[in-house]
């Protein structure tokens, strides 16, 4: 929450199901090792509203791509991802639909 305050922006968090309070809506996605399930609180996000997806870390891109289907399930749009590490040999910014920065790339 801390960059959204020094930019101004709403926090909305993603987790995983059964984390959040009230009603949410929910999206699955496969991992290395099987599928899991990310909530995002309903009406969190507005329709219409832009959003930037924030992580520590991206590498096969399945959780990100989960957390743009839930701002797309409430109405928005991502516009992009940002993340502080990208593993680029797991091309997982290929799997999204959005312009992906990362501030530390690593090759192996």
């Amino acid at each position: 929450p801390i960059i959204a305050l020094r930019i101004g922006a709403a926090f909305v968090p993603v987790r995983k199901a059964g984390k959040l309070p009230g009603e949410t809506v929910r999206v699955s996605y496969t991992k290395e090792y099987g599928t899991d399930h990310f909530e995002m609180q309903t009406g969190a996000v507005k329709p219409g509203q832009n959003v930037v997806v924030l992580d520590d870390l991206i590498a096969t891109g399945g959780s990100a791509k989960a957390a743009g289907e839930l701002v797309a399930k409430n109405g928005g749009k991502v516009v992009e991802y940002v993340f502080f590490v990208e593993l680029t040999a797991l091309k997982g910014a290929a799997a999204l639909e959005a312009p992906v920065y990362s501030v530390l790339k690593f090759d192996d």
